[in-house]
Parts: C-alpha cells; structure tokens; sequence
C-alpha cells in the first residue's frame, strides 16, 4: 500500500518499467473502486477507470501525469492508502482479476 502523496510518481515509474501489454491494478483499500494501466506500445497506454465513472482512455506517455491526478482525485477522494498491483498480461477480452472481497 501506498501514500496518497507519492501515489502519481510511483505509477509513472512502475508504468513506464512494465513490459508491453501488462498492467497496473490500482485500487482503494477496500478494494471497490479501481484504475487499470495498460501500456500498450512503448509510449502509449490504455487506462480504465472503474469506480464513480467507468471511462477508458488512450494516451500518450507524456500526458500520463494529468490525467493520472485527475483520475486519482476523482476515484480516491478519502483515500490515504492506495493499493498497486503489477499484473501479469492483459487480454482484453476477459475481466480483469477479482480481488478477494472482504
């Protein structure tokens, strides 16, 4: 888990090591809202959010900060600890993993 503070450097570092076609699974403690990072090519990503509003983007590298604060304010308003998960390859026609429910 980790701060809310240093969240948006942490995803823009672990979002630009991973490898083409994996993902980020970003999700609040409790687990019931979320974001997904895809990274697609080398400098562009696929991010759906699944939480308050169910959106999917396709970005650039270089716009990844602004919507990722954008994202982060919108889905994890009283958030103080936000879980990440590295995935493994993501395929596009099944649902991403459920988390244990507590």
């Amino acid at each position: 888990m980790i701060d809310k503070h240093v969240i948006i450097e942490t995803l823009i570092k672990k979002a630009k090591s991973l490898a083409l076609n994996h993902y980020l699974d970003i999700r609040t403690y409790k687990r019931n809202r979320g974001i997904i990072i895809v990274k697609k090519e080398i400098n562009n990503y696929y991010i759906m959010e699944d939480g308050y509003y169910k959106e999917t983007f396709h970005i650039e590298e270089n716009k990844l900060r602004k919507l990722l604060q954008t994202l982060i304010q919108r889905e994890f308003p009283r958030s103080h600890k936000i879980r990440v998960y590295t995935m493994g390859v993501y395929i596009e026609d099944s649902i991403p993993p459920v988390r244990k429910i507590l």
